[in-house]
């Protein structure tokens, strides 16, 4: 009979602590749905493009400012692939190699990603990514936050394509340079064969291989027009496989003569590698030509006692290859160097320069994934000339 007073009294305090217990997993509870609820408001009024998808890519979350940049509601989209929105080969393997890091845990900054919304509009989207995890910490899908790009990138190719036409213009002289040489050829060879027919010679293997010299400079002078025309257009929006030995051919094809006239010396060290870079031709091209007219200009605004010369080497190593251009113009100030990829910072003359052309270099050598240095090249302890190093990392695998 002693026990049961001791009995009940265990039952009780089991009761308690049930009740307890109880009432603190209804507090928990309550207090995790008020949290869920205050990052739910979070993500629908923040003003920044949030969705998230489970490891199979299907869409789980898609913020009010989401719905207002692609125009598509969240009630449409939940249980659909993230890949539906996302279209095209270039979102698909970048969307590929992102889930693969998040399933091993990565948190990933700058990742570009385009779409089209409801109304048809490109919209360009830099997001930074993180694995979604449950409870017990396993990763169920990828968080994305981002914001809408879409008018940086516009602004972008915008500069870029205004300093690609001042470059076009500065090169009207170089290239009546450059139509000039097979011009004075073909006027020599038409002379030649006046006079011959005038001497009445009738020597038909002479006047065809004259025909043949004239055919090639029309060539070469067709050649150097299309280039240019190419080079006025704006680039394609995808990269490209490019092979950097015909890219520097191809930009020292429009400058050649006017180096030639100028006095420079043009060195090629290119060795026996042919190394791959994915870009946009037209762009690697306004770099080099931006880099070699400012090279020229450095030389030209010299008086200089020995010879005026610009070297280009091609060199790879492990997996970047580099195109360095260097000049034996005096160099730079410590000061120019610090500021030389600033906008509109320039060490030319007033009105000989906008002060671009480094600047948007710059930023095409970093779109492509690589950089764009510079440094003094030095003889004991003096400045003798400047040397611009682009390094793009080499494609192993290249599929056009």
């Amino acid at each position: 009979m002693i026990l049961l007073p001791a009995l009940y009294f265990i039952l009780a305090l089991m009761c308690c602590c049930c009740v307890y217990y109880f009432l603190q997993a209804k507090k928990y509870k309550q207090q995790a749905w008020n949290i869920k609820d205050e990052l739910q408001q979070l993500i629908d009024t923040a003003n920044t493009f949030i969705f998230s998808v489970d490891m199979q890519a299907n869409i789980r979350e898609w913020s009010n400012a989401a719905e207002q940049i692609s125009g598509y509601k969240k009630a449409s989209l939940a249980g659909h692939s993230c890949l539906e929105i996302f279209t095209g080969d270039d979102n698909a393997r970048t969307l590929k190699k992102t889930f693969k890091n998040t399933q091993e845990g990565q948190v990933l900054n700058n990742i570009e990603l385009s779409f089209d919304s409801i109304k048809g509009d490109c919209v360009d989207l830099l997001l930074n990514t993180s694995p979604s995890r449950d409870a017990n910490g396993v990763i169920i899908g990828m968080i994305a936050v981002g914001q809408d790009i879409t008018a940086l990138n516009i602004s972008k190719a915008q500069t870029i394509q205004a300093s690609k036409l001042a470059t076009l213009g500065e090169m009207t002289t170089s290239v009546a340079h450059e139509l000039n040489q097979p011009l004075n050829v073909m006027r020599m060879a038409l002379g030649n064969c006046r006079r011959k027919l005038e001497n009445g010679n009738n020597n038909l293997d002479y006047y065809l291989s004259k025909v043949e010299r004239l055919d090639s400079q029309v060539d070469r002078m067709a050649g150097i027009v299309n280039h240019m025309r190419m080079f006025g257009r704006k680039a394609s929006e995808s990269f490209t496989p490019l092979n950097l030995r015909d890219i520097v051919d191809s930009s020292f094809q429009l400058m050649t003569e006017q180096l030639r006239l100028a006095g420079i010396e043009i060195k090629k060290d290119f060795g026996d590698s042919f190394p791959f870079v994915m870009g946009h031709q037209i762009q690697l091209e306004q770099v080099l030509l931006n880099l070699i007219a400012n090279a020229r200009d450095a030389m030209n605004s010299k008086i200089m006692a020995e010879q005026k010369i610009l070297h280009v080497n091609i060199a790879c190593e492990n997996d970047h290859a580099s195109i360095l251009i260097e000049d034996n113009g005096g160099g730079l100030t410590d000061d120019q160097i610090d500021r030389i990829f600033e906008p509109f910072f320039t060490t030319k003359e007033a009105g000989k320069g906008t002060g671009l052309g480094l600047s948007v270099s710059y930023g095409i050598i970093k779109d492509m994934g690589g950089s764009l240095s510079v440094e003094n090249i030095k003889n004991e302890n003096t400045t003798i000339g400047a040397k611009f190093i682009i390094s793009l990392p080499i494609v192993r695998h290249r599929n056009k």
